[in-house]
């Protein structure tokens, strides 16, 4: 075979090369699936199971954005109860729902768009009595000797006794409360907390218990402000409302937790 003819032939199969390596793209490109986050939030952890129109709204939140219209089905995924609508749209990339139990209970209603689940657990509860009240500090404070707190009940419930607990319970130092001041909301009371050499807080354990009667509803507690706080030698301290946890058991006429 000549030099032409083999530089010909050579020159083929390079072509022919070229455009079978070309002709692999053809099959097209995969779209990758869509991943979203549902993230579902109840307006409260606790309703009454009776009567019925007792009601814990749930906000679901979806993102990445959505469009307006976007479809989240809900569903009761264990326990027993009514979630109304079973599919709402989104508006704003939120959508809506409503959850009633005529049965005393945990619920946790999930909420999908087909992309992303979120969930969240609510508890029926029928009319409590009472109510034991937990206050503990979210982090350590060393030398903790002075605090003094208002705190705030809801509608349907009445303070009767406070008593110490944990780290405050081993110190010498002293709990004392007191009704509404002059100034203060007819369901506000002071708490004072007093420790000569100071004593060192716990992060989330409780030091403070308080007892209510109640009478109707599912009343909320909460710290209502921060007067004042100090550690040893009687040092300012800056604490928040956030600063503290408070943790809430509900009762029946015999004391048993709801």
């Amino acid at each position: 075979m000549g030099l032409r003819n083999l530089f010909r032939l050579l020159t083929i199969g390079a072509v022919i090369g070229v455009a079978g390596c070309g002709g692999g793209g053809g099959g097209g490109t995969t779209t990758p699936p869509v991943t979203q986050t549902v993230s579902l939030v109840a307006s409260k952890t606790v309703a009454l199971n009776v009567p019925t129109n007792d009601s814990i709204s749930l906000i679901a939140t979806v993102s990445p954005v959505v469009a307006d219209g976007t479809t989240v089905t809900f569903l009761v995924s264990s326990g027993t109860a009514t979630v109304t609508p079973l599919s709402a749209t989104t508006v704003g990339s939120t959508a809506t729902a409503v959850v009633t139990s005529a049965t005393a209970g945990s619920v946790t209603v999930t909420a999908s768009t087909g992309h992303g689940t979120g969930s969240a657990t609510m508890k029926f509860i029928p009319q409590p009595a009472s109510a034991d009240v937990f206050i503990a500090l979210d982090s350590a404070i060393t030398k903790l000797d002075s605090l003094n707190l208002k705190f705030v009940n809801d509608q349907g419930a009445t303070y009767t006794s406070a008593a110490k607990l944990n780290q405050l319970l081993a110190d010498s130092g002293s709990l004392l409360t007191a009704g509404p001041g002059v100034s203060d909301p007819a369901n506000t009371i002071t708490i004072g907390v007093a420790s000569a050499g100071g004593f060192t807080t716990v992060a989330n354990t409780p030091i403070i218990q308080l007892t209510y009667s109640i009478t109707s509803g599912i009343p909320g507690f909460r710290v209502g402000s921060v007067v004042s706080a100090s550690t040893f030698p009687s040092v300012p301290l800056t604490l928040s409302t956030s600063n503290f946890i408070v943790t809430v058991i509900y009762r029946d006429s015999g004391g048993n937790p709801l």
